[in-house]
């Protein structure tokens, strides 16, 4: 019988004394197992997506139309940032469920939701506009919010 290939680790991070403390071979072994798997779906999931929300976005009128302070000549579709928010939220989603990291789940909770707090506001940007003052403002909220204790 094979190992599985994402394991928890229930003693991953125990093992690590504090900040600056050079963790066992092990323990970077499965790290690096993790960044691989979950970054490598993320990226796959990332790539793929595209070609399901391209249309869609096209069809719903997500263009940005060229200025005299664009940089691009012709039209281009605006919102594509949210096949990578969706493969970030999925592959963290999915960490957090199969416990594969070990963390306090609320930390885990609090960062999914910063991520879908900020990419909310970029699909908004995207679609409707949001002026600088206002998407500074929502950030420095997201922000404190995510900082508050």
């Amino acid at each position: 019988m094979t190992a599985p290939i994402i394991t928890t680790a229930p003693s991953v991070l125990s093992r690590v004394e504090g900040p600056g403390a050079i963790p066992q071979a092990d323990t970077l072994e499965h790290l690096f197992t993790l960044a691989l798997w979950l970054g490598g779906g993320a990226f796959l999931i990332s790539v793929l997506l595209p070609f399901v929300i391209k249309p869609l976005l096209a069809r719903w009128g997500v263009i940005d139309i060229p200025s005299d302070r664009s940089s691009h000549d012709r039209p281009v579709i605006r919102g594509m940032g949210l096949a990578v928010a969706v493969a970030i939220v999925v592959m963290h989603a999915l960490a957090l469920a199969l416990g594969v990291v070990e963390v306090d789940r609320s930390v885990s909770l609090i960062v999914l939701a910063m991520i879908v707090a900020s990419a909310a506001l970029g699909w908004l940007e995207d679609y409707r506009g949001v002026s600088v003052g206002t998407r500074l403002g929502v950030q420095l909220l997201i922000g404190a919010l995510v900082r508050a204790p």
